[in-house]
C-alpha cells in the first residue's frame, strides 16, 4: 500500500500505477467493481 497526497482520482491512480510498474510485464488491464455486497 502507499498513502495518497489526497482523495482524488489522479492521486490514486497514480500510487496504483507506481504500485504496478515492476508488474508491468505481466499487467494488462485492470477491472474495479464499485459493487457493495462485500462492503462493511
Amino acid at each position: 500500500m502507499l498513502p495518497i497526497a489526497n482523495k482524488t482520482a489522479c492521486s490514486a491512480n497514480d500510487a496504483i500505477i507506481k504500485l504496478l510498474m515492476p508488474l508491468k510485464r505481466w499487467v494488462k488491464t485492470l477491472t474495479f467493481d464499485n459493487g457493495r455486497e462485500f462492503g462493511g
